[in-house]
C-alpha cells in the first residue's frame, strides 16, 4: 500500500517553494489589502478592480462584431483566512453564464486539505464557499467540468485518514447545490492527475495513473449521466508503464481517451487512443507515427458530430514541436499526424478549444518567443499559419500554462501569465480573437497593471456558447500577503 504525505504540512511545504521562488519581489503596499478581505469582498484599489474592455477594433482598425464584453472586478473566492495556503484551482460556465469553482484549502484547525467549492450567479456574486468532500481525509487538487445547463461534476483524491494513508478516487455532483461525495476506486488503486471530462447531458468519464502492482497505467472509469460510476480499467498497448491521460465525451457518449506508453524505456514515449462505444472500447491506436518522444498529456476537443480533434508537444529532431490528428467519428480513424507549428522553437504546454462545428483554436508557448496561436478550420481539415500574440506575449515565461475557450461561432479567449518587470512579477494577461478575421486584440493585464506587486499561478479559464466567460486563478503578492484563489467574469 503506497503511503503519501497529506495534509496542511503537505501543502505548506510545496507553496512554501513557490512563495520562495519569487521571495525577490518587491511589494507594494497600495495595492494589498492591509487584512483579509472577506468572502465575495472586491479588492479596493482602482488598478485592480477597473473593468478592461477588449479592444473593439482588429489589429487592422476594423470593427470587432464578436466584442461586446468586459472583464469584471477581480473577487477573491476563497476564505480569506490569513494563515490558510490554497490552490488548485477549477472553474465551469454553463450556457447562461453561471460558473461554479473548486480549489483545495486547508481547514481553519489546519487538520487536513479539503475541497471547497462556490458558485457563481450570472450577473451576481460568488456564493459563501463550502466543502464538498469527506469530512475525513487529506484531499489533493480537484479536476471540474460542467454542462451547458448547469450540472458540475469533480473528481479529487483524498486520503483514509487526515495524515496521509492511501488514496482514493472520490466524486461529487452540483445539481443546483452539491451532493454527497462518493468513492469510486478501491483502496489499493491510489489514483494520481485524475482528469475528468463530460458530455452535454451529464455522462462522465475520469482518467488517471495508477499503478497495476507492476507498472504505472493510464486508467478509466465511466458514469452515466444520473448513474453510478464503471470499476475503472487499465488501458495498456504494449505492456509497458503508460501515464498522462486525457479523456473528452461526446454528446452520444463516446469516449475517447488517449494516454502516454514508454517504448521499453523510461526515456522515450508514445502516444495512444482508444474509443469507447456502447460500453466497449477499442483496440489502442498509435497516434505518434513518426516515433517521437511524446511530452506530457494531450489537449482533446469533441464537436457535435462526435469528431474529436487532439494537439500534443512531441519530438521532432532536436526540439519538442506542436503535432495535431483528427478522429472521424463515423469511422473511427484517425488522420495522418501533421506538425502546427513552424518548427523552428520548443514547444510546451499546448492548449486546445474546440466548437460545434470542429473549428478550433489552439494556444502554446515557444521558448524565448512567447504565446503562439493558430486556427483548425474543420470544412478543410487544415491548420493556419502560426501567430504571436500581440504586445506582451513575448519574453521569457516562467509559468508555461496558456488557457483558451471558443464560443459557438468560434471566437476564442486567450489567458496566461508571463513575468513583468524587474524583478520579473507573474502577471495575468488576457486576449481575445474575432472568427472573422482571425486577429487577437492586444492584451490587457487582468491584475491592475505594472505597479502592482500581486501575482498570479495555476490559472484556470472556461467560455460558453455566448462567449462569457470565467478566470480564476491563485493570486499572491509576495511575503505581504494571504494567499488567495481569485476569480473574474468577462461577460
Amino acid at each position: 500500500m503506497k503511503t503519501t504525505f497529506c495534509g496542511p504540512v503537505a501543502f505548506f511545504l510545496q507553496s512554501l517553494v513557490a512563495v520562495a521562488a519569487l521571495a525577490g519581489c518587491e511589494a507594494s503596499p497600495s495595492l494589498t489589502p492591509s487584512a483579509p478581505l472577506a468572502t465575495g469582498t472586491e479588492f479596493a484599489p482602482d488598478a485592480a478592480t477597473a473593468s478592461p474592455t477588449m479592444s473593439p477594433t482588429l489589429d487592422g482598425g476594423a470593427p470587432d462584431p464578436a466584442q461586446d464584453k468586459t472583464w469584471g472586478p477581480a473577487v477573491e473566492i476563497s476564505n480569506g483566512m490569513p494563515i490558510n495556503l490554497r490552490g488548485a484551482p477549477q472553474v465551469g460556465i454553463d450556457a447562461t453564464g453561471n460558473a461554479t469553482a473548486v480549489w483545495l484549502e486547508a481547514l481553519a484547525d489546519h487538520t487536513r486539505n479539503a475541497v471547497w467549492a462556490s458558485h457563481y450567479s450570472a450577473g451576481g456574486a460568488w456564493s459563501t464557499p463550502a466543502t464538498i468532500d469527506n469530512p475525513v481525509g487529506s484531499a489533493s487538487a480537484p479536476q471540474l467540468a460542467m454542462t451547458p445547463s448547469g450540472t458540475a461534476r469533480v473528481v479529487f483524491g483524498q486520503s483514509e485518514s487526515n495524515q496521509g494513508g492511501a488514496q482514493l478516487l472520490v466524486t461529487n455532483r452540483f445539481t443546483g447545490a452539491w451532493g454527497m461525495p462518493t468513492t469510486i476506486s478501491s483502496v489499493g488503486l491510489n489514483p494520481d492527475k485524475p482528469v475528468i471530462a463530460l458530455a452535454p447531458d451529464g455522462t462522465a468519464a475520469a482518467v488517471f495513473t495508477s499503478s497495476d502492482g507492476t507498472f504505472p497505467r493510464a486508467w478509466v472509469t465511466r458514469s452515466p449521466a444520473a448513474g453510478p460510476w464503471d470499476a475503472p480499467v487499465a488501458m495498456v498497448s504494449n505492456m509497458q508503464p503508460g501515464w498522462a491521460p486525457s479523456v473528452t465525451v461526446a454528446a452520444n457518449g463516446d469516449t475517447v481517451m488517449t494516454w502516454t506508453e514508454t517504448d521499453g524505456g523510461l526515456s522515450a514515449t508514445s502516444l495512444w487512443a482508444s474509443r469507447n462505444q456502447g460500453g466497449v472500447w477499442s483496440a489502442p491506436v498509435l497516434l505518434s507515427t513518426d516515433g517521437g518522444a511524446v511530452l506530457g498529456s494531450v489537449s482533446l476537443g469533441v464537436d457535435a458530430s462526435g469528431d474529436v480533434l487532439a494537439i500534443w508537444s512531441q519530438r521532432l529532431g532536436t526540439l519538442y514541436t506542436l503535432r495535431s490528428s483528427r478522429m472521424s467519428a463515423s469511422t473511427g480513424a484517425w488522420s495522418v499526424p501533421v506538425t502546427v507549428n513552424d518548427g523552428t522553437r520548443e514547444v510546451t504546454a499546448p492548449r486546445l478549444g474546440v466548437d460545434a462545428d470542429g473549428d478550433g483554436v489552439a494556444v502554446w508557448f515557444e521558448t524565448s518567443y512567447g504565446v503562439v496561436a493558430s486556427r483548425f478550420t474543420s470544412s478543410t481539415a487544415t491548420w493556419g499559419s502560426p501567430v504571436l500574440l500581440p504586445a506582451r506575449s513575448t519574453g521569457l515565461v516562467s509559468f508555461p500554462v496558456p488557457n483558451v475557450g471558443v464560443d459557438a461561432q468560434g471566437n476564442a479567449v486567450a489567458t496566461w501569465v508571463q513575468p513583468v518587470g524587474s524583478p520579473p512579477v507573474p502577471r495575468l494577461f488576457a486576449a481575445h480573437s474575432s472568427a472573422v478575421s482571425g486577429a487577437w486584440t492586444a492584451p490587457i493585464d487582468l491584475l491592475g497593471g505594472p505597479s502592482s506587486s500581486l501575482y498570479a499561478a495555476e490559472t484556470q479559464l472556461s467560455v460558453n456558447a455566448k462567449g462569457e466567460a470565467v478566470l480564476v486563478w491563485h493570486q499572491d503578492a509576495g511575503m505581504t500577503s494571504t494567499p488567495g484563489i481569485w476569480a473574474r467574469v468577462y461577460r
